[in-house]
């Protein structure tokens, strides 16, 4: 097994080719609202390909659309990373079904992501462009040591913390790193995420036999050119 973590402990998972045409059917984006009170923020993907994203920025919109990281996007002003928004969006009806698997900062299905792409480019009039260098990368591998990783008794229906999907959950508390229902892809990209953490999750990567190896590869980043407050829904 061997996973790619580019600069800081990330994978690169940006889409290929242009940006999608696929939209959702019916699509809600409106500024968070202080008097609902305390919300969870985050995204949630329920059955039929609906996604609902509660109190985020826009650089985090961005983030779950393109399925990177903070540190691979640049540009931009400031008021995309203050201002917040709730999204709530609905995909086309069509054969087959969606996959509900998502974290709270990320949507496993492809399409969604496509579709949300495309929403934030017209509500937010958003244009991107993408620069790829060669940097330091850190592959994810296994180690010497016993592995101890094993596979997931839940599914989608029966997920580990009762949300409908919801996967890749990690935890730490009590000095110990808890990590629930988690792909490989999904191990790099929380160790990119949290690796500046106090209690880092190297020690339990390492514990559970796996390992890092510096490397050379491609580093690809999103630069913000242009984004302005979205338009009325």
């Amino acid at each position: 097994m061997r996973t790619a973590l580019f600069m800081v402990l990330a994978i690169s998972c940006l889409t290929r080719g242009a940006f999608s045409q696929t939209a959702f059917e019916v699509a809600t984006i409106k500024p968070y609202d202080m008097k609902n009170g305390a919300m969870e923020a985050g995204v949630k993907v329920y059955p039929g390909g609906r996604i609902v994203v509660h109190a985020e920025p826009l650089k985090a919109l961005i983030l779950i659309a393109f399925d990177v990281g903070y540190w691979q996007i640049s540009g931009g002003e400031d008021w995309m990373e203050k201002d917040v928004y709730d999204v709530e969006a609905k995909a086309p009806q069509q054969s087959g079904t969606y996959s509900l698997r998502h974290t709270r900062f990320g949507i496993e299905d492809e399409r969604l992501r496509q579709m949300l792409q495309t929403l934030l480019t017209d509500r937010f009039q958003l244009k991107l462009h993408r620069e790829t260098k060669t940097g330091s990368i850190y592959l994810l591998e296994k180690g010497s040591k016993t592995f101890l990783l094993r596979p997931t008794k839940f599914t989608e229906d029966q997920p580990a913390l009762g949300d409908p999907g919801f996967s890749g959950e990690v935890e730490h508390a009590g000095g110990h790193w808890f990590l629930f229902n988690a792909s490989a892809p999904q191990l790099a990209k929380i160790e990119q995420d949290n690796s500046d953490f106090e209690g880092s999750l190297t020690t339990f990567i390492q514990d559970v036999g796996l390992k890092l190896t510096p490397s050379k590869g491609p580093v690809e980043t999103l630069v913000i050119e242009h984004a302005q407050k979205p338009s009325a829904n």
